[in-house]
């Protein structure tokens, strides 16, 4: 499990909309509903721009993050393509993404931490139960 005191893996003890950390993730989810299950981008769009207007957090519905991860204090985080492990948890400031001009993308393994300013950009490949420190 994600190890952390604000995540449960009971949804309805955990959601509160009042708090941004599982809005943004309620957000980012409900654009891909949009998107995937109702077929209607035009919404998906609306709670991608809600989400990076509201949270300051920019990953497009069409970003596929694994079923279990946290989204901590996301203010500023850009996630972009790539492929993640179960029990990814992100935290601010952080950037995950290709080189411009190129499409070669992180490959992020199971139980990954990815604390502030942390950056991961292009074909780097990061393990299972891997911690990326602050400001790398």
């Amino acid at each position: 499990h994600i190890n952390n005191k604000y995540y449960s893996q009971h949804f309805e003890d955990s959601f509160n909309y009042l708090h941004s950390n599982p809005y943004a993730m309620y957000l980012y989810l409900l654009s891909q509903e949009a998107a995937y299950t109702l077929q209607n981008e035009n919404y998906a769009n609306k709670f991608f721009y809600l989400n990076k207007i509201k949270h300051s957090l920019d990953i497009y519905y069409k970003v596929k993050l694994p079923e279990i991860f946290l989204f901590m204090h996301p203010i500023g985080t850009i996630i972009g393509n790539g492929s993640f492990g179960d029990f990814l948890v992100v935290y601010h400031s952080v950037t995950v993404g290709g080189k411009v001009g190129e499409f070669k993308y992180p490959q992020i393994g199971k139980d990954v931490t990815l604390y502030a300013n942390s950056t991961l950009i292009g074909d780097c490949k990061i393990g299972n139960r891997v911690v990326i420190g602050a400001n790398t």
